[in-house]
């Protein structure tokens, strides 16, 4: 209820702005964007893996349409470069790109295994390779990481290969769409699954974006009438509980599995109207911005360094978002000095 509010309330402040500048043209909002929703990603897990009240664990839980906005950012990232720089973008790209997620993820893990050593026991090191895909019990979110080099790695191929330009986008299109029954065939989690769609999302809002925003933003009326549907979709899939209680059509589980698909896709459309009307000219530290990504893969250490300090949930939630955050900027900090000196 609260994020469907606070959402339709900056959606309708956006669109009676006159939005004339790309998302691409506001680096710095996207970058505070991002690390925000990686705030809002451990906030989530605290309350529903650290102890926190049951009753606010659905309200506070939205990390999984956080890591969809990521995903959508990326995609459209991505596309935005190749459409400025051509072919030429891909001079290093396995290198540059797969690098600079590859390496903060070894460097998390070096920093996080000894914490767990110490505060949980010993460690397994067959479970520490073989989970390294997913994180394991060690960097518990950091499932993404794979997903995201996979996505890469797709797009990499995609638009290094001979096929029309136009085609391009098609094929990558099917690939992720194949990716994704791949995935619902083999039972694997959800939460590998839901956020693909919004990578999509990305690459498909880069290529159209003058022209479906310019159609929207003349819509006049009808404009104020897409966000409330937006917001009234958004606020009954987040909340399927209550449609599953008194709507029974679905069982509870059928309404939570679907709803996981649809209300990440309409998160991830609100937050694009909000984005592209919304100005903030309050500057954050580049050294937290920046950091955003390390913020998912220090999360773990912070909860493993301080489980056992406190009984209070509060000071346990203040304490682990403080230390991830520090934990974070001084990961990437470590990082680009040592990706500089490797030329990642």
């Amino acid at each position: 209820m609260i994020i469907t509010l606070f959402l339709f309330i900056i959606c309708a402040v956006a669109i009676c702005k006159n939005a004339s500048k790309s998302l691409s043209e506001k680096q710095k909002f996207t970058d505070i964007v991002k690390f925000v929703t990686a705030l809002f990603v451990v906030n989530g897990h605290l309350f529903v893996f650290g102890g926190g009240p049951h009753s606010w664990a659905q309200e506070m839980n939205i990390g999984p349409l956080c890591v969809s906005l990521f995903f959508f950012l990326s995609g459209y990232g991505l596309m935005c470069s190749y459409e400025r720089k051509g072919a030429a973008y891909f001079k290093g790209f396995l290198s540059h790109r797969l690098g600079r997620v590859i390496f903060p993820l070894i460097t998390a893990y070096i920093v996080t295994l000894p914490v767990y050593r110490i505060v949980v026991g010993e460690i397994d090191w067959h479970t520490v390779f073989s989970t390294f895909y997913w994180g394991g019990p060690f960097l518990r979110f950091s499932w993404y990481v794979t997903e995201i080099v996979l996505l890469y790695l797709f797009f990499y191929v995609i638009m290094r290969s001979s096929v029309s330009k136009q085609h391009k986008i098609y094929i990558l299109t099917f690939l992720i769409l194949l990716m994704m029954g791949v995935l619902i065939a083999t039972k694997q989690p959800i939460w590998y699954i839901e956020s693909l769609p919004a990578f999509m999302i990305g690459f498909w809002f880069q290529r159209y974006e003058k022209i479906s925003c310019n159609e929207f933003l003349t819509g006049g009326g009808k404009k104020i009438g897409v966000v409330i549907l937006l917001s009234l979709v958004l606020l009954i899939t987040f909340h399927w509980h209550f449609v599953a209680k008194y709507i029974q059509v679905l069982s509870a589980f059928r309404y939570q599995y679907v709803s996981y698909y649809i209300m990440n896709i309409f998160f991830v459309i609100l937050i694009i109207i909000a984005m592209k009307g919304v100005e903030i000219h309050i500057t954050f530290p580049s050294a937290l911005t920046n950091s955003y990504y390390e913020i998912y893969l220090m999360q773990s250490c912070a909860m493993f360094a301080l489980q056992d300090v406190t009984s209070s949930f509060p000071v346990y939630w203040l304490g682990v978002m403080l230390l991830t955050v520090v934990l974070a900027v001084l990961m990437h900090k470590g990082n680009s000095l040592l990706m500089k000196k490797l030329k990642i």
